[in-house]
């Protein structure tokens, strides 16, 4: 009786040593998923947001082989681009709402004004290619914004991790510095 006793116990301790494995197993692989997911949406996001830059220089470059357009006006707004891309936040400088706002309302002036330069072109119906190109636009714009909502889903899965279990964080990637990150939407 006595052994069966000492077999229950112990199997029981095997048993819960054997949970808390699977335990720890499964929150360093959701860890991994979410740095993973994280990592990967920025990536995307980023490559979208270049896409559009590089669709919007593209379609100023229709409106000048249309041969009908004002060339100050076309160089001032591919300037404008490429200091919208040299504005633009990063992982660390998003954490001030103002600098998003202020690089999203130069992206929608120019996506804005460069449209209507487009569809006001004399030669707008002999170019199909505006056409494409605005639509082009218009569709990367809409994925980066999906791409900042998903973003801040895994941001706030991954803070939530590191608030839980930073030292399982630090024991997993050491190279991760376990900052919280920050998020698109304006803190509450």
């Amino acid at each position: 009786m006595f052994i069966a006793f000492i077999a229950m116990v112990s199997g029981c301790n095997n048993a819960k040593k054997a949970r808390e494995a699977a335990e720890l197993d499964s929150l360093k692989q959701f860890y991994l998923v979410v740095k993973d997911s994280l990592d990967s949406t920025w990536n995307f996001m980023i490559a979208e947001d270049d896409l559009k830059l590089t669709f919007m220089k593209r379609l100023l470059e229709e409106i000048t082989h249309s041969n009908s357009y004002d060339e100050e006006t076309v160089n001032s707004l591919v300037s404008r681009i490429e200091d919208a891309r040299l504005m633009r936040y990063d992982r660390q400088s998003m954490g001030n709402q103002n600098l998003i706002d202020e690089y999203d309302f130069a992206i929608n002036s120019l996506i804005k004004e460069i449209t209507a330069l487009a569809r006001s072109n004399a030669r707008y119906q002999n170019f199909p290619s505006m056409a494409q190109l605005i639509e082009y636009i218009q569709e990367t714009d809409e994925r980066v914004l999906l791409h900042r909502v998903h973003y801040d889903f895994f941001a706030k899965d991954y803070n939530k991790f590191i608030n839980e279990h930073g030292e399982l964080a630090k024991e997993i990637d050491g190279g991760d510095p376990q900052n919280k990150v920050n998020l698109f939407q304006i803190s509450e």
